[in-house]
């Protein structure tokens, strides 16, 4: 079975190379767009390039490369990923049209995305590669570690987190950004307990930390409620939860203090997560999901001319590439001018943010609590910043900005 990837394998996303090595060992062929490729290459262009016909399309949540042209009227099935679903998930729902089978990475998601009118929606966890805790144990001399960004003002609640338990226990250099495989991997190994803060916008998600920490034989000390309870993990079985911030510290010292119960919570959720949640589990999931509904129903197939564009053109606009948004507006205006005025509104957001990027003067400061560098706004605004930033903050050019009320496929608008 030989499989399109819509990335180029030097441009993989964080979680890439996981979905890769578990495709190649349940015996698939990759192939990933050219490296010379243009990011507007049509798909009949990416076929031509691959040495037989893929059996299956797959889009990664990664936005650098892309959504190519003729996925609506290719024979072959297509999906897309969504890992970050929590974020512009209007938007997202949009560019899942254009694919027979959408994947998200969270729950709660799926019911959205079936109750906007697509009919292949699935669910399927963040995973971990179980090859990068493998090995002899290591010694466990670090009491409490972290890994993970603290340089923006979602991570603001990790920050505060990880500089109190530092005043009370042994920990990693939690400031170091980035860490590679290897040295997170060798961090979680040499730790006792480790603390994961999700980001303060979507508190509750099981991110690949979660999976990792568990893999490598720590004990995991996660917000409270979770998503690992939605999908087989039980708190104060195979995590430890903690519902305030002020609970961590305690936390921490009383499972510090008793080594069994530790090693007993380590090891159930190791061997749950190696048996159920690696990332070639995940793939068998999907394939055999391929293979039990491999219908070409893409709500875009179906869709007029204007709603297809409309999608692209969406999608291009709400990654700030304007050589792709303005291909599609161009095609909408020339062809459907009675509907220029909705692509214009996908557009113009993207527009005034490139302008807002160019010529907007920034300064830079350290910050005193994690040492990262900020950006923040010049204080010598100009024209744009005076007239058009308030603009853009207005509700009609959020990023979240919901087009669904004029995509609807299934309708004849």
């Amino acid at each position: 079975m030989r499989i399109l990837v819509l990335c180029k394998e030097s441009e993989l996303p964080w979680y890439g190379w996981g979905y890769a090595d578990a495709f190649r060992n349940l015996g698939c062929a990759l192939s990933f767009v050219p490296e010379e490729a243009s990011r507007h290459a049509d798909l009949s262009v990416l076929l031509a390039s691959c040495p037989e016909r893929p059996s299956l399309i797959l889009k990664p949540d990664y936005h650098w490369y892309g959504i190519p042209w003729g996925l609506t009227s290719v024979d072959i099935p297509t999906v897309i990923f969504h890992d970050d679903v929590y974020r512009f998930t209007e938007r997202r729902i949009v560019w899942s049209m254009l694919f027979d089978c959408a994947v998200v990475c969270h729950t709660h998601f799926e019911a959205s995305f079936r109750q906007a009118g697509h009919p292949n929606v699935m669910t399927l966890p963040i995973a971990l590669s179980p090859k990068l805790f493998v090995g002899p144990e290591l010694e466990r001399d670090i009491e409490v570690a972290s890994v993970g960004r603290v340089d923006s003002a979602i991570y603001v609640t990790r920050q505060r987190i990880l500089l109190e338990l530092e005043k009370h226990f042994q920990m990693n250099d939690w400031r170091k950004r980035p860490y590679t495989p290897e040295e997170m991997s060798e961090a979680y190994r040499r730790a006792r307990i480790v603390v994961n803060v999700a980001r303060d916008d979507c508190p509750y998600e099981a991110n690949m930390r979660v999976f990792e920490v568990m893999a490598s034989g720590a004990l995991l000390l996660t917000r409270a409620p979770s998503e690992l309870t939605e999908i087989g993990f039980q708190e104060g079985v195979h995590f430890v939860g903690f519902h305030t911030e002020t609970e961590v510290v305690p936390l921490v010292k009383k499972y510090l203090s008793n080594e069994s119960l530790r090693r007993q919570m380590t090891q159930a959720a190791r061997e749950s997560v190696i048996h159920e949640h690696t990332f070639e589990c995940r793939v068998r999931t999907l394939l055999q999901r391929i293979q039990e509904n491999p219908a070409l129903c893409a709500p875009a197939r179906r869709g007029r001319w204007h709603q297809v564009r409309l999608a692209y053109l969406d999608y291009y606009s709400g990654q700030d590439n304007l050589e792709g948004a303005v291909r599609y507006f161009r095609q909408i205006l020339y062809h459907s001018p009675h509907r220029v005025l909705r692509g214009a509104r996908l557009l113009l957001p993207s527009y005034l943010r490139r302008l807002r990027k160019r010529y907007r003067t920034t300064w830079s400061f350290r910050c005193p609590g994690c040492g990262g560098t900020r950006i923040k706004p010049s204080p010598r605004t100009g024209i744009l910043e005076t007239y058009f930033l308030p603009l853009l903050m207005t509700k009609p050019f959020q990023s979240e900005v919901c087009v669904t009320r004029f995509l609807h496929f299934g309708r004849r608008n």
